[in-house]
């Protein structure tokens, strides 16, 4: 009988311990969301539900509750990745990029819980470049916030990982720039410059320092307005959210951001998903400019022939189709000239320059292409024309003052043309390897 109550009541403490671990597991795993996703493009809603019925399979994976919050940032609906970062954060506390989201998405609102979750984040990583991205947000964070002590720890910490970085150029020029030490600040922010990261920024804040003559204010003003828009800072965990980008604003923005840092394989992905779902003449046209930009001619023939099929007066693809003509007529008149088919070239790219200058009479690199193919066709009366046109409207730009140059030069006005050729080398990056060819194909001959 004893021996009966004993075995009754081990069966009762297995069975209650059972029952609290079953009341645990249901009190504690979080409800799966259903998120409302207002106004989302399709391709959203269906990332989104899919990655929802993942969670509903198994809700206590963190991992998964972080991938619906990346999906959720990669796409703009940010409020709704918090709470699921904070489920990620529960569920997987060991994995970083959940606390380095959970910062990233703080920084602006509550710069205090933006610190925490990055020095959480600190903690659980091991490699040197995540620790980079980590401190190179901290710092900016301080120093925005003047917190200038504080600032200086974190810069020596990425110092010490990136000895002379650009990074650690640009924080230290604003660092210094934000304490008035102008001169400390301008050897940074001239270093810094020359980082396609952030030479925009750099060159305003040169111009900005209370110490600089008029002449030098000017010139960082003109060079800051004449640069190309600043790339984001290379960054492994934001690398994390563009497998997950779908919607279409948000995936343009990445195809022109992967096609600068020459990211081409990168960029046919996004392109992929964003035309997973049908064609789409818009994400068409921006990554047949990518793969244009980056010389992979031959695809960017297909895409853009796509292009015009829909849309046959697209400024983009028909500039695409005269480049590349362009280029197809001087790959002919190279030593072993075919000069047939270069005239039959360049006429095609005089027929796409017809085209482009119709939908917009402006388009100074359309004007430039007509310029030098009438050039190469011995027209130089009308390429002059074409090249004074683009020069009204594009001055500052060195190619026109190249080929402008090169034009005159070519029909014996020397004198005139080395001038425009002087000037391209003035705007243009130092030793450029085109002005550089040009100025010292035609500077003999003028006697210099």
């Amino acid at each position: 009988m004893k021996r009966t109550r004993i075995v009754v009541l081990a069966f009762l403490v297995v069975a209650a311990a059972m029952l609290a671990w079953i009341a645990w597991r249901w009190w504690s795993t979080p409800p799966v969301p259903v998120l409302a996703l207002k106004g989302a493009d399709e391709a959203v809603v269906a990332l989104v539900r899919d990655i929802e019925q993942e969670l509903r399979r198994e809700p206590r994976a963190g991992a998964i509750w972080g991938k619906l919050a990346l999906a959720l940032i990669a796409n703009d609906f940010l409020q709704p990745a918090l709470d699921c970062l904070d489920q990620a954060v529960r569920l997987d506390p060991r994995n970083p990029t959940w606390s380095y989201f959970q910062g990233h998405l703080r920084a602006a609102t509550d710069p205090s819980a933006a610190e925490y979750w990055w020095q959480q984040c600190l903690d659980l990583v091991a490699s040197g470049e995540l620790k980079a991205a980590i401190y190179f947000r901290l710092a900016q964070l301080r120093i925005e916030h003047r917190q200038f002590a504080a600032a200086e720890k974190v810069l020596e910490e990425l110092t010490a990982l990136e000895p002379e970085s650009e990074r650690s150029h640009w924080l230290r020029g604003l660092l210094y720039a934000a304490r008035d030490e102008a001169a400390a600040a301008r050897a940074h922010l001239q270093r810094a410059a020359e980082s396609p990261f952030v030479r925009q920024q750099a060159l305003r804040l040169l111009a900005s320092l209370a110490d600089i003559e008029p002449a030098a204010r000017q010139r960082f003003e003109r060079e800051a307005a004449d640069a190309p828009a600043d790339q984001p800072w290379p960054d492994p965990f934001q690398r994390e959210l563009e497998e997950y980008v779908v919607n279409l604003s948000s995936g343009l923005a990445l195809l022109f951001r992967l096609g600068r840092q020459g990211r081409v394989a990168d960029a046919r992905r996004v392109y992929e998903r964003l035309t997973a779902r049908g064609p789409n003449p818009v994400a068409a046209e921006v990554f047949g400019q990518v793969l244009f930009d980056n010389q992979q001619f031959d695809e960017a023939e297909r895409v853009f022939t796509t292009c015009l099929a829909a849309k046959p007066k697209l400024v983009a693809a028909n500039f695409f189709f005269a480049s590349n003509w362009l280029r197809q007529g001087e790959a002919a008149l190279q030593p072993a000239a075919d000069l047939p088919k270069a005239e039959k070239c360049l006429q095609q790219a005089l027929e796409y320059c017809e085209r482009v200058l119709a939908v917009q009479p402006d388009h100074a690199k359309a004007l430039v292409v007509r310029g030098r193919s009438l050039r190469l066709l011995g027209r130089h009366a009308e390429a002059l024309a074409a090249l004074r046109q683009a020069l009204v409207l594009r001055p500052e730009t060195p190619a026109v003052h190249l080929e402008l140059g090169e034009t005159l030069a070519s029909g014996g006005k020397l004198t005139e043309g080395l001038r425009h050729l002087e000037e391209a080398a003035r705007l243009a990056p130092p030793d450029h390897p085109l002005v550089r060819a040009a100025l010292e194909r035609w500077r003999p001959k003028a006697g210099k």
